[in-house]
């Protein structure tokens, strides 16, 4: 039988209270899009813990591959991004 939701004995609430609660060793606040053939001109704002949903096709890959380049990281265009670690960086940010 599996814990209900939110109960504190359940591991996935732990990591969710840490990620909410202890301070980020770095964290993206917001990302202003300038000029995109993608994206219209706009400042978005992330907060702390955030899941990118959408249909196919509509920039959630786009938008962790713009959040790569800010930092350096490149990908190699044959393999696809969770290969490469598009959510590395994510990830990275969250800790």
């Amino acid at each position: 039988m599996s814990n209900p939701p939110g109960d504190p004995t359940d591991p996935r609430v732990k990591y969710w209270n840490q990620l909410l609660t202890r301070p980020a060793t770095i964290q993206v606040e917001s990302i202003r899009f300038i000029e995109s053939k993608i994206f219209s001109h706009q400042l978005v704002e992330i907060p702390r813990a955030l899941a990118l949903v959408g249909l196919h096709g509509t920039g959630k890959t786009l938008f962790l591959h713009t959040l790569e380049a800010a930092f350096g990281y490149t990908w190699p265009t044959y393999a696809p991004p969770f290969l490469t670690g598009a959510f590395s960086v994510v990830l990275t940010l969250l800790r």
